[in-house]
């Protein structure tokens, strides 16, 4: 949890061998913590709504999941949050297809998280987003969204 978090800030460790004898990371503030709470909560909720960027974005999510033998499909994104709260840009891997890429955009930029970020979080907040097959009892067109930090 501390890693996935201490990532999410930008503190993570870089390479990939052994690590040097540094001073051992302080854990992030609680402040910080529970801002990349609200994001985790608030991106598939803005993602999950009726919207038509929403519902195409979901549709490509879920084809690329089935295209890959019925296996969630992680979504990394990078998000810069202005001081007043607002998604001002979001960052993923590009799809192949120009649509999905806008639809991101659509779904995510230009709004406004319900608090704004606590003073010294740094930036990108890094989130990712998973998309997995639906409950068995959930109506077709469902699609199951979680997200991490």
């Amino acid at each position: 949890m501390i890693r996935k978090l201490l990532a999410l800030l930008g503190l993570g460790l870089l390479g990939g061998g052994p690590a040097l004898a540094a001073p051992p990371a302080e854990p992030p503030p609680e402040a910080w913590r529970r801002y990349a709470e609200l994001a985790g909560r608030t991106f598939p909720a803005w993602l999950d709504e009726a919207t038509p960027a929403a519902v195409r974005l979901r549709d490509y999510l879920d084809d690329l999941r089935v295209e890959r033998g019925g296996e969630a499909v992680d979504l990394s994104l990078s998000v810069w949050v202005a001081p007043d709260g607002l998604v001002s840009r979001v960052a993923a891997p590009v799809f192949a297809q120009s649509e999905p890429n806008a639809d991101l955009r659509a779904v995510f930029e230009g709004r406004r998280l319900s608090e704004p970020p606590p003073t010294g979080l740094r930036l990108p907040i890094r989130l990712r987003l998973r998309v997995a097959p639906p409950p068995a009892d959930a109506r077709p067109s469902t699609t199951n969204v979680a997200a991490s930090t």
